[in-house]
């Protein structure tokens, strides 16, 4: 419908009309709808059926009130003979018509079906291609750590460790504490052994200047308190020698007990002759009371301790103070001079 200029809206100048044969439709909704599986029918204003694809299949039984308005309305599960429809019908604005879309259920679900699959199939592809990617560069990086995990298990001798990685570095890692602790254990035994060792050179004036000394006594960690010192000589006797002990189990005994005797008043450095046993005490304070009755009696009570717990008889002899490590070898000379001048005095023997 067309308004020509000049003539009002109600009274149109002229009228142009196109004439279709409802074959000549028919085929060409045919047409539009032969691939989806579908049916289109067209009812005018009134409900009569101007237009139909629909055939003689059961699927002419299909009458639906057309829609209020302009709207669009969806209706499904419309029992059809032996099988169900969706009917989405439109009412045109101008005319009146209503255009009904009519689709089986089953194309409908097989078709929701396909597009179901279409998606699963696709995630489950992404997952896995996901995985494979995934796996393959965690393998890449993890290369170099698998090596180090077969180092490992060469190293703590388990050449089948059943592919339990973190098992196995966590036994690796425990191997290497005990292993570090061993280390340790050995160092502070050989340290022990050069501190021995310092200390009876020291005693024995066999450094020939302050900085060998000095650079000797830093990587002991020996450290000196004072400048005051004495030189003690122990000789003793094996009071339960049936019992086959070892003698470096006695020295210690000795060194030990001494060593928390006279914690008070010197630092205590044993050296590494084994008879006489021979002490370096750097006195922290080198009082009158320390030297004439401190360290004496707690040589007493070391003596008396040592032969009721150990079964160890000793004899002490010490040296007068010394002042400064230079002249170390004069009271070393001392203390052995008067280990020849002992008394006796019942089971005891003290000087």
């Amino acid at each position: 419908l067309s308004t020509l200029p000049g003539s009002s809206d109600s009274s149109p100048a002229a009228v142009i009309g196109v004439v279709i044969s409802n074959d000549s439709l028919v085929k060409s909704l045919h047409a539009a709808v032969r691939t989806s599986s579908s049916e289109i029918r067209i009812l005018n204003d009134r409900g009569d059926e101007l237009v139909s694809t629909l055939g003689d299949d059961g699927l002419a039984a299909v009458h639906l009130p057309a829609p209020q308005g302009t709207g669009t309305a969806i209706s499904s599960g419309i029992p059809v003979g032996n099988q169900s429809v969706t009917v989405l019908q439109r009412r045109t604005r101008q005319f009146g018509w209503t255009v009904q879309l009519i689709v089986p259920d089953s194309v409908i679900r097989e078709r929701l079906l396909s597009v179901l699959f279409l998606v699963l199939a696709g995630g489950l592809a992404s997952g896995v291609l996901g995985a494979i990617l995934t796996i393959y560069l965690i393998r890449s990086k993890y290369r170099p750590v698998s090596r180090i995990v077969q180092g490992l298990a060469r190293d703590i001798a388990e050449p089948e460790f059943g592919g339990d990685e973190f098992g196995l570095i966590e036994r690796s890692l425990a191997h290497a504490n005990d292993q570090v602790a061993k280390a340790r254990d050995r160092f502070e035994t050989h340290k022990t052994v050069l501190r021995h060792t310092m200390a009876g050179r020291l005693v024995r004036g066999e450094f020939d200047t302050g900085l060998e000394l000095a650079e000797s006594l830093a990587a002991l960690d020996m450290v000196f308190p004072g400048n005051d010192f004495l030189i003690l000589l122990v000789l003793y006797e094996d009071l339960r020698s049936q019992e086959s002990r070892p003698a470096h189990s006695l020295r210690d005994h000795i060194e030990n007990e001494i060593r928390d005797r006279l914690s008070s008043h010197a630092q205590v450095f044993r050296t590494s002759d084994p008879e006489p046993l021979t002490f370096l005490l750097c006195l922290h304070n080198a009082t009158e009371d320390c030297l004439s009755s401190g360290i004496p009696d707690q040589l007493m009570v070391s003596g008396k301790a040592l032969e009721a717990r150990h079964g160890l008889s000793v004899m002490c002899a010490l040296s007068s103070l010394i002042s400064g490590t230079s002249r170390l070898p004069t009271g070393l000379r001392q203390a052995q001079a008067a280990l020849e001048y002992r008394v006796v005095v019942g089971g005891l023997r003290h000087l």
